[in-house]
């Protein structure tokens, strides 16, 4: 597995609310096409920083996926809950707890058990970013928070209508289609559907 190059300096040079651009001095690793190392290269690069993302595939005790359908940019789309985390450096479990809050606020649903499905991280030397996909089940209905503006509502469907959702290419995007697949089938693992 490709390493990511070791930083040595880095400073912000923009901020706002939903990312910073850092100016990053990197030392890159370097050898020829037989694999012998050769002289390091220290480059500078611009990198957009932008705090974690979480998303949440949940189970009802009825055996339904948890959706949400929202309008952005005048449509009405299918996604999943989730949202931003709103610090940059943040431990697993207050990514797990921001987790469990977009659930609940755009749900109504408090999950009993979480687990982290999978996460991914954005190339170093363009966008730096974490990307989080929790598993939560043994849901209770405790009423929906939504933020100020926010028009969400949740979209209940069975196992097979999921499927179908994925088949026919319904999901806002080609990532939340790969996370519901995978929770699909995490879920069966588990034999929870």
């Amino acid at each position: 597995m490709k390493k990511n190059p070791e930083i040595i300096s880095r400073k912000i040079a923009y901020e706002c609310p939903i990312f910073k651009v850092e100016e990053r001095r990197v030392v890159l690793k370097n050898s020829d096409a037989k694999g012998k190392e050769k002289k390091n290269i220290e480059k500078t690069f611009w990198v957009i920083v932008r705090p974690p993302n979480v998303t949440i595939v949940a189970l009802t005790k009825d055996k339904r996926i948890v959706l949400i359908k929202e309008m952005l940019k005048g449509k009405e789309c299918i996604v999943l809950p989730g949202g931003k985390v709103e610090k940059y450096d943040v431990s697993e479990k207050e990514i797990r707890e921001q987790a469990l809050k977009e659930l609940q606020e755009e749900t109504g649903f408090s999950a009993r058990r979480i687990e982290l499905l999978h996460k991914e991280e954005s190339p170093w030397n363009t966008l730096d970013r974490k990307f989080y996909c929790f598993l939560a089940w043994d849901l209770e209905d405790v009423g929906q928070e939504l933020e100020e503006g926010e028009t969400i509502s949740r979209y209940l469907v069975s196992i097979q209508e999921a499927e179908k959702i994925i088949d026919r290419r319904e999901m806002t995007s080609p990532e939340e289609e790969r996370n519901l697949i995978k929770a699909l089938s995490m879920f069966r693992k588990k034999k929870l559907i």
